[in-house]
């Protein structure tokens, strides 16, 4: 599958100005823990809230200034490098389903994006050697998010963390494992995907769906075990003749909120509508939307995600 992502704590660096020899130091250790990182395993990506280059390490340098110059342009391609790796540079807070409500907190009650996205996709963080609440291979956090009912949850929770290399070899176990779980890749899986699910017919649109899904190893599990549940239940239905019947928790859409399942399908040259959904889970709130298709007696799913948030 795709490279797992470390996301790095952009507020992590110093909150005093320092010297320019300081911000190097802190830059290049950095590069020395993720290269460690990449050692352990070698399809990690690196992902930031803001644009890598302008990563603050302390408030009068940012981390392509501190990785600047031709002594120090191995380091910054490398980090780069990572960076471009990541299977989505952009657009990750919308795809999450991330509202005003879901937040995560350190233990100090500071604010963190990198620790919502690691524990929303089940991955790790990385930080500057800097602040002392960052210097830690493991950071205490709050998560704060509404759950599929609505209803708001407040998770404790310990993120994986690595600001040295030291820390890269105490989570060394854990990091060699990440994003080899033995599942296709989304490339493979729809190139494969009558073969996998051949009671199953996917919307073309659907590709997409898969390759963003697969930034997190957790989820896109989580939804191929319900592709392949859905799949066995219209097998049953096909060779049975029986009424359909689900293994899995399946609901239409509210009607207010149909109007967002509307799609193309171009096979029949029409529109459908697609509110009929299964859930799955992997840290974040996952929707497979499909119709029945009786008259061949398939399932045609026409979204993979998370839940939605606007028109399919």
């Amino acid at each position: 599958m795709p490279a797992p992502i470390l996301f790095l704590e952009t507020a992590s660096g110093h909150e005093q100005e320092i010297s320019q020899e300081a911000a190097s130091q802190i830059a290049k250790q950095l590069v020395s823990t993720l290269r460690r990182a990449r050692k352990v395993n070698a399809k990690i990506a690196l992902n930031s809230r803001e644009p890598l280059r302008n990563c603050k390490v302390a408030p009068n340098w940012i981390l392509s200034a501190a990785l600047g110059g031709i002594a120090n342009r191995e380091e910054w391609e490398f980090i780069k490098t990572l960076a471009d790796r990541s299977p989505i540079s952009s657009g990750l807070e919308e795809w999450l389903g991330v509202s005003e409500l879901t937040e995560a907190t350190t233990g100090e009650c500071v604010q963190s994006q990198a620790l919502l996205w690691a524990s929303l996709l089940e991955t790790g963080t990385v930080s500057f050697f800097a602040k002392s609440n960052w210097q830690h291979s493991w950071i205490d956090a709050q998560i704060k998010r509404l759950d599929d009912d609505g209803e708001l949850l407040f998770i404790e929770t310990r993120i994986r963390n690595a600001s040295k290399t030291e820390h890269v070899d105490e989570h060394e176990s854990w990091l060699r494992t990440l994003g080899y779980d033995n599942l296709p890749s989304a490339v493979d899986l729809w190139n494969e995907k009558d073969h996998h699910f051949p009671r199953l017919r996917f919307l073309s649109r659907v590709q997409k769906d898969l390759l963003y899904l697969t930034s997190s190893g957790s989820s896109y599990k989580q939804a191929l075990e319900t592709l392949k549940a859905l799949n066995n239940d219209a097998q049953i239905w096909e060779a049975t003749s029986a009424e359909l019947q689900f293994s899995v928790k399946v609901t239409p859409e509210y009607e207010k909120r149909r109007k967002l399942c509307l799609v193309y399908d171009e096979r029949t040259g029409a529109e459908h509508c697609f509110d009929t959904h299964a859930r799955f889970t992997g840290g974040v709130a996952g929707r497979i939307h499909f119709r029945v298709d009786n008259a061949n007696r398939k399932l045609v799913i026409a979204y993979i995600g998370i839940k939605l948030n606007r028109p399919i």
